[in-house]
């Protein structure tokens, strides 16, 4: 009985000492440790990129003939570096073409050749949005989840706003439950007018309102955040084009 004591008594006054030592650990240790989820995500995405870049001075770097094997494996890295499908197919046949040409012979010549195309890319698009002679303009933004939209309607409202344009904003992301909410937080902040129903609503019936209420207004720029979905959802792309169908009778 007298060894059970004393083990029970050493448990204790280990119980005591472990909490002794945690009240007195520092406040920084603390706060790192509680921001270390992120910081482990910071480091998953700094060894992503380091591994593309990798994968392009693994291929680049060194002097290989240029062959379809050596066009197929570039166009997987610059893929896994979320560069859009369409630019990518552009970019590989710009490379055929100038190695068929002999403009560039081997991979030692790609790297510039592949910088120079990208840039020259980024000049030929087009990024203005174009302002209808009748107002409002009316910009329906669509896209994946969690890309951003509802922010980058903020910032895009705002930039019009600082340019003396009266913009309204219609919640039609109905789906998801905090949308409207916080394009609503948004419109407060930047000091744009907004039009918003209950959650579960009809996205094209808060367009049209919204419509109603841009021309009773003489709102300049309607702009629409639509829920996010893919390509291949079929009934919530058909709601896209509702939506369209909706302001085209309208405006």
């Amino acid at each position: 009985m007298e060894y059970y004591k004393v083990v029970f008594a050493f448990c204790c006054i280990k119980l005591w000492v472990g909490f002794q030592k945690k009240k007195q650990e520092p406040a920084a240790d603390v706060e790192s440790k509680s921001w270390s989820p992120f910081q482990k995500l910071k480091n998953s995405l700094t060894k992503t990129r380091s591994k593309i870049t990798s994968k392009f001075k693994d291929l680049l770097s060194f002097k290989r003939n240029i062959d379809e094997g050596v066009l197929e494996e570039l166009e997987v890295v610059l893929l896994e570096s979320d560069i859009g499908v369409g630019l990518v197919t552009k970019i590989i046949q710009d490379i055929r073409d100038a190695w068929k040409s002999k403009e560039i012979e081997d991979t030692t010549g790609v790297y510039d050749f592949l910088k120079n195309d990208l840039k020259q890319s980024l000049k030929d698009g087009n990024s203005s949005i174009k302002i209808a002679p009748a107002p409002p303009t009316v910009i329906m933004v669509a896209g994946v989840n969690g890309v951003g939209k509802t922010t980058s309607i903020a910032k895009l409202a705002n930039l019009y706003i600082k340019q003396g344009k009266k913009v309204m904003l219609a919640a039609g992301d109905t789906f998801r439950a905090a949308a409207t909410e916080q394009l609503d937080i948004w419109s407060k902040r930047i000091g744009a007018d907004i039009v918003k129903h209950q959650s579960g609503a009809d996205p094209s019936a808060v367009t049209f309102d919204a419509l109603e209420a841009s021309l009773s207004r003489g709102i300049d720029i309607l702009i629409v955040d639509t829920a996010g979905r893919l390509h291949t959802h079929e009934n919530l792309m058909n709601e896209l084009t509702k939506i369209k169908r909706v302001i085209s009778k309208k405006n």
